[in-house]
């Protein structure tokens, strides 16, 4: 943890509402409390962040800047943290950061004052001895402790594939808006976090400057994405964060080892004098100080301990002991996971950086024998994994053509690493598969060639905000035509058979993990935003798109309730 904690002898009579931030400071949450010029008040200009929550830890974020050219003064920085239950605050003093810092506050908070499964409000502080500004305030949860019981219900959100454009072109313009209404009614949901499948950032994109090349470039793209008008915004100050990357957080089909850089050129438009391995070190670097994300991740240090047993029917043993180097310090390694309580646990996948089709290596060896060896000591009735590509084999209607899987789990260079985790998956059970990438929605079974793997489902969350929608729609189309045709045999002779739903339109998903139940289930529903004409005015609707219920029986997913477009709700 960095800084110095002081626990406020008194609690507050109140959280930091709204009302009362905007007393003392801007709409921006930049705040002037001295007679300084508006041209010497420190910035939050990309709002706050929470991530990587634990129960008894998280990582809490902001960027900063400071238009003050006197270093002489007194400079000071500090986040405030506030128990909502309690109304007990602390103070932490970070302004030994600004002696190192880029301008961006990455916060470990490892302190007592965390209690399991309580929800907290934050705010930054900073003064430049001329001007005091005060950041958006933001709130997050802490994970249930391990082992409580009985396990609760968690609920959560997902998404993927959000902040396109943000060009003057009128597709740009619709585009981006679409993913903001969508954003906007999430943050106005009661959710324990929210996850993110990659694609939050389109840094390759030709508007708004054109495609990211360098540090500044990159930065020029978040700080567009994460303004204070835009659905990320909004987003990322009501719930904390767990999120991974796919290929437009540095360009198109980036992947590690095997990236193109030929097409990688002639999709950037860049010239010789522009190397792509440089261009990947910035974008990877600007995504790492973006984000709330815990550095020197011990990826064993999150999941369950090794209890030294092993499932009988499973043909992929785990290893006894963890690989060396996934206790290795690495501030740049994604693959984590995260327990909340006995109810889930949540695995995040690095399916991008470690990626090498000559070695037929989707993710790295060490990830592959951690991610196994953790979904078999999982003691959590659900298992989600988190990753930027579909692991689900999907056809294009009569014809059987695959969907570009090429560059996905499903092409045959990785298909070794697909069944090993598949196998190991069906063997625990409960386990669920929550990616992107595809700009569909879509949840279902998860097939390998043509066995059904009813012991794993799978659901694609999002786009928040697609484009081409009209091609998106064709492929939508003959997917449908190919579930409705499986499914007129599957239904009458699979019991197994969990019939697929997908759509086209932009969404969001909440899913509910409810493991006290008889037997335990998960309720998922895709959320999209519609618009009405009531009493002579424009009113927007929360529509919900889809509503299924999974159960889990004997390892195994049954499906107990599915409906399409059941229901639609005033917007909250």
């Amino acid at each position: 943890m960095v800084g110095n904690i002081a626990i406020s002898s008194k609690t507050q009579s109140r959280s930091i509402t709204r009302s009362h931030q905007l007393k003392r400071a801007g709409t921006d949450g930049s705040a002037e409390i001295s007679n300084a010029g508006p041209s010497f008040r420190p910035q939050f200009p990309a709002g706050v962040m929470a991530g990587d929550a634990e129960h008894d830890r998280v990582v809490l974020w902001t960027k900063y800047t400071d238009p003050s050219k006197d270093t002489g003064q007194k400079k000071r920085f500090k986040v405030k943290i506030t128990n909502l239950f309690t109304n007990e605050t602390i103070f932490i003093n970070l302004t030994k950061q600004l002696r190192s810092s880029s301008g961006f506050a990455h916060v470990d908070v490892d302190s007592p004052f965390l209690k399991p499964y309580t929800q907290y409000e934050y705010q930054f502080e900073y003064s430049n001895g001329q001007a005091t500004a005060y950041s958006p305030s933001g709130k997050f949860w802490t994970a249930i402790l391990p082992g409580t019981s009985p396990p609760v219900e968690v609920e959560f959100g997902g998404v993927s594939c959000t902040h396109q454009s943000n060009g003057s072109r009128r597709g740009a313009r619709g585009r981006q808006k679409r993913t903001d209404e969508n954003l906007k009614a999430a943050s106005k949901r009661k959710l324990a976090f929210f996850v993110h499948a990659g694609d939050q950032v389109y840094c390759d994109s030709e508007a708004g400057g054109g495609p990211a090349i360098n540090i500044a470039g990159y930065e020029r793209k978040y700080q567009q994405a994460f303004s204070k008008k835009r659905g990320l915004n909004k987003l990322h100050h009501s719930f904390g964060m767990y999120t991974t990357w796919d290929d437009h957080e540095i360009f198109n089909e980036w992947q590690g080892r095997d990236t193109d850089n030929k097409k990688a050129k002639e999709h950037l438009g860049i010239r010789k004098g522009n190397k792509i391995k440089a261009i990947k070190i910035a974008g990877k670097q600007s995504f790492f100080n973006h984000q709330p994300i815990r550095k020197n991740r011990s990826a064993s240090g999150h999941s369950t301990p090794l209890l030294g047993g092993h499932i009988p029917d499973c043909p992929y043993k785990p290893a006894t002991s963890m690989p060396t180097s996934a206790r290795s310090r690495d501030d740049q390694r994604l693959w984590s996971s995260f327990r909340w309580g006995n109810t889930l646990e949540l695995f995040i996948l690095d399916c991008r950086s470690e990626r090498a089709r000559n070695k037929h290596k989707y993710i790295s060896k060490e990830q592959l024998n951690w991610l196994i060896h953790a979904l078999h000591n999982s003691q959590a009735t659900f298992k989600f994994i988190l990753n930027s590509t579909p692991i689900g084999l999907f056809h294009r209607g009569k014809t059987g053509g695959r969907i570009n899987n090429s560059n996905r789990w499903v092409a045959s260079a990785f298909s070794v690493q697909r069944k090993k985790i598949l196998s190991a998956a069906q063997c625990v059970g409960g386990v669920c598969w929550l990616s992107g990438d595809l700009h569909f929605g879509y949840c279902g079974g998860v097939t390998l060639d043509s066995s059904d793997f009813p012991g794993v489902c799978e659901v694609l969350m999002g786009p928040g905000g697609a484009r081409k929608k009209q091609r998106i729609s064709k492929r939508v189309k003959r997917i449908k035509i190919d579930i409705n045709n499986i499914d007129k045999t599957k239904k009458k002779d699979d019991p197994n058979w969990l019939k697929p739903f997908v759509t086209d339109t932009n969404n969001y998903v909440i899913i509910k993990a409810i493991p006290n139940t008889n037997p335990p289930m998960i309720d998922i529903k895709f959320l999209a935003q519609r618009k009405n004409i009531r009493r002579g005015r424009l009113t927007t609707y929360e529509h919900v798109i889809h509503h299924a219920k999974f159960e889990l029986r004997n390892r195994k997913w049954k499906l107990k309730h599915d409906i399409n477009g059941i229901e639609s709700a005033e917007s909250p």
